[in-house]
């Protein structure tokens, strides 16, 4: 969604990624020629969980990888204690440190 409203013209302060197993925004970026220094530098907050079977802590660690080597400058990965659930309480999180500048 984050491509399509940079398509569209329309500001986005964040990207939220919970619980992902492989990494799609820079291909959605791609894909709606948005992939650009200004869209990288928005800030991305990658959530899993310590115990995820399905898309698993290493998972989340190469996603991570995969979008620094994309060019992404900000990009935040933290872990809940638990499996394969969306926990929205780190949603806060995510949002303050949007709010914040969101430097690593």
């Amino acid at each position: 969604l984050a491509a399509a409203f940079a398509a569209q013209d329309r500001k986005v302060i964040g990207v939220f990624q919970a619980g992902i197993n492989e990494e799609s925004l820079a291909k959605a970026a791609k894909q709606f020629k948005v992939l650009d220094d200004s869209f990288r530098q928005i800030p991305v907050f990658v959530l899993g969980g310590t115990v995820d079977q399905i898309a698993t802590p290493d998972a989340h660690r190469a996603v991570q990888r995969q979008l620094k080597r994309a060019g992404f400058k900000n990009v935040q990965l933290d872990f809940i204690d638990g499996p394969h659930v969306v926990d929205p309480r780190p949603l806060g999180r995510a949002l303050a440190w949007f709010a914040s500048g969101s430097r690593d």
